[in-house]
């Protein structure tokens, strides 16, 4: 992706979800080197908690497996567009938001 006005997707799950008996951080993350999306990044949380209330924390390994997830996504706004609906339909717990940035730098080898 090129310096300039960009879209960022932030995908916030737990890594015990899943979608069609996969990972859904599996899945998306799939989905997004199919569709030929810039770049994606996933984080593993050590605590967190969604609007249920419950938290999900490294140190209750033993009573859940069940970590908070983020993936960061950056495109163009029509390729963020367009994966939307898919991102949607997998995620069927958790949180989807995209929002404008600008890259002004990106660099990578091939």
């Amino acid at each position: 992706i090129n310096p300039g006005p960009a879209k960022h997707l932030t995908i916030l799950i737990d890594d015990g979800d899943s979608y069609k008996g996969r990972p859904v951080h599996q899945a998306l993350m799939e989905l997004f080197i199919e569709k030929n999306i810039a770049g994606a990044t996933l984080f593993r949380g050590i605590s967190g908690y969604g609007s249920d209330g419950v938290v999900h924390s490294s140190k209750l390994l033993r009573l859940t497996d069940s970590l908070p997830l983020r993936i960061d996504v950056f495109d163009l706004e029509e390729k963020i567009k367009a994966v939307l609906p898919a991102v949607c339909e997998i995620v069927t717990k958790g949180l989807v938001a995209v929002e404008d940035c600008t890259v002004v730098h990106s660099k990578f080898q091939k």
